[in-house]
């Protein structure tokens, strides 16, 4: 049985995944979330609380799973934070990630391809909590995922 470490999956999209995941497949699913929202959702679901922000992050690394599904990362550096603490503990790291991560292009009216150009992220951007810099974090996260060896 492959062992799933969500993090979030209480709202929005990770409710419905998680959801879609405990009627389709057999999975033991984890949930790392605070605790603040639907906390009455999916009693069957093994829970481990804590806020991605601090250092409650290091109780991640106590456990090997198979894939992690992150759903609420918006920042580089808790990204970051995460695979140093999980590094050689998982097989696959899937990244919820948005269209935003693309430069708007007001004269292209064509669908996005993953061939478009990303944003670029300053260091100062990297932390800044404005939605104006949504998508530059998200690309940037996706830079440090490309970057990331996934070896012992």
């Amino acid at each position: 049985m492959k062992r799933i470490l969500i993090l979030g999956g209480t709202n929005f999209i990770g409710r419905y995944l998680t959801e879609r995941l405990l009627k389709s497949f057999n999975y033991d699913i984890t949930l790392f979330h605070r605790g603040y929202t639907n906390t009455h959702l999916f009693p069957e679901v093994k829970r481990i609380f804590g806020n991605r922000y601090t250092k409650d992050i290091k109780l991640l690394g106590n456990e090997r799973w198979d894939v992690v599904i992150d759903i609420s990362c918006y920042f580089p550096s808790s990204l970051e934070n995460i695979l140093r603490i999980i590094q050689g503990n998982i097989d696959r790291y899937i990244f919820i990630s948005t269209c935003s991560v693309y430069l708007p292009d007001k004269k292209n009216k064509d669908l996005l391809t993953e061939n478009d150009k990303v944003q670029d992220c300053s260091e100062k951007e990297k932390s800044d909590t404005s939605f104006k810099t949504y998508g530059k974090r998200k690309a940037e996260c996706e830079r440090v995922l490309m970057g990331t060896d996934w070896t012992d």
